[in-house]
């Protein structure tokens, strides 16, 4: 059993017609009939019903027309997989945002991107920041997103794109809700929710005061945030819709701005930097981001 003979016998179900099949296949009508017996008698059932210049299925036939499909299928698959990695381009592309990150600014260029490669597996995972730096410099990783800090890893490329804001807030009926110039002994008194996945270390060296609840699902976050139970410090893109509808309010604190910027930084291997499929990927996320740039 060869490829070009499930190609045969697809064709000839399609076209209902082994004469239309062998001119679409630009082979001789004898030949696409010796492929379908040499299929028929490999597999050893009948697939096809002659009458004349017309081909039926039989019941065999219909039965395994979609495996030989899939099959047809796959093996192109294959190939263009093999075209692929015969060009340095990766099969698999692995993806890691930064915890804390804001996913809303980059959803449009990982959008056209996915659209975009059809033939590419993609991953996308979020890791607390030190999770994220070890997976990329490992392998595990090809490319991140990530709030910026000082630190330089080797093989490891970067790349500033924008900025997001941190702000704190609260419920609209919180105690600290609608007063000015808050101060941090105000804040030290109640309770700070800290966005935090299990076994992120830094999540404890983040707020104001030592009273905190860690928590690692944000709709989760929101709903205790919303039900009064203490203020966050959040970036302000991933709360836009509650703060909009009014669930949430701004705090107004005196000591440090209203909004912090944290900077966003891409990261990707250096020896993807070859690659056509990465480097449009660099460059739709560079060009199609929505985070703020200075």
């Amino acid at each position: 059993m060869e490829l070009k003979h499930l190609q045969a016998f697809c064709l000839t179900a399609e076209l209902g017609s082994v004469s239309a099949a062998a001119r679409r296949l630009g082979k001789g009508q004898p030949l696409l009939s010796q492929w379908l017996a040499d299929l028929e008698a490999d597999l050893g059932v009948p697939l096809l019903v002659r009458s004349g210049n017309r081909c039926q299925l039989s019941a065999a036939g219909e039965q395994l027309l979609p495996q030989a499909r899939q099959l047809i299928t796959q093996a192109g698959q294959l190939a263009g997989a093999a075209t692929q990695l015969s060009r340095g381009e990766p099969l698999h592309l692995a993806i890691g945002l930064d915890d804390w990150l804001p996913q809303q600014p980059v959803t449009a260029a990982l959008s056209h991107f996915l659209q975009a490669h059809p033939e590419l597996c993609i991953s996308l995972q979020r890791y607390p920041r030190q999770e994220l730096l070890q997976r990329l410099t490992s392998g595990e990783l090809q490319l991140a997103l990530a709030t910026e800090e000082q630190i330089h890893l080797p093989g490891i490329r970067y790349s500033r794109i924008g900025v997001y804001e941190d702000c704190l807030v609260a419920a609209p009926d919180f105690a600290l809700a609608g007063i000015s110039n808050l101060q941090p002994e105000q804040l030290v008194q109640h309770r700070e929710l800290v966005l935090s996945q299990e076994g992120d270390e830094d999540s404890q060296e983040q707020g104001y005061g030592s009273c905190f609840a860690a928590i690692s699902d944000m709709p989760l976050l929101l709903s205790l945030l919303k039900s009064g139970c203490g203020y966050a410090m959040l970036p302000k893109e991933s709360i836009a819709a509650p703060l909009a509808a009014g669930d949430l309010v701004l705090l107004q604190i005196a000591f440090e701005p209203a909004a912090m910027l944290r900077r966003v930084e891409l990261l990707w291997r250096q020896e993807l930097e070859q690659s056509q499929v990465v480097q449009q990927l660099l460059q739709l996320i560079r060009e199609q981001h929505q985070f703020r740039t200075l």
